[in-house]
């Protein structure tokens, strides 16, 4: 049940990463770096998703997989929160919420949590 819905999150999330990316190369707003910021963080999210979906596959077997996944699901732990922070703090500075990054922050969020959960309750296999 949980594998499922982890592979859920994971495709959602990238696809959501894969729109972010189209969107910035069809309408780049702000400078350079942001813009490649975005990218990179859309291109870190597709990574974190097709290697939950390898890990999950797989079962676990490999644990350099494993080591790896736990750091990236750290990440993105860590992305979703300090995007609602951003979004709140854009929101509170200019006036303009934009509330459907809270739902898209709290999916990064939760695959996160949720990857990092399922990496601790799986049978490690060697």
């Amino acid at each position: 049940m949980f594998n499922i819905l982890l592979i859920v999150l994971a495709i959602f999330t990238s696809l959501i990463a894969v729109l972010n990316s189209v969107f910035v190369f069809m309408s780049p707003d702000g400078s350079a770096l942001w813009n490649i910021s975005r990218v990179l963080i859309s291109v870190f999210i597709i990574l974190v998703g097709v290697l939950t979906w390898s890990f999950v596959r797989f079962q676990g077997s490999k644990n350099n997989l494993r080591q790896l996944l736990s750091f990236c699901s750290i990440g993105l732990v860590l992305l979703g929160i300090v995007g609602s922070f951003h979004a709140f703090y854009l929101g509170q500075s200019t006036g303009d919420f934009e509330y459907y990054l809270f739902p898209i922050h709290a999916l990064l969020f939760g695959q996160g949590a949720l990857s990092f959960w399922f990496l601790r309750h799986a049978k490690q296999k060697f």
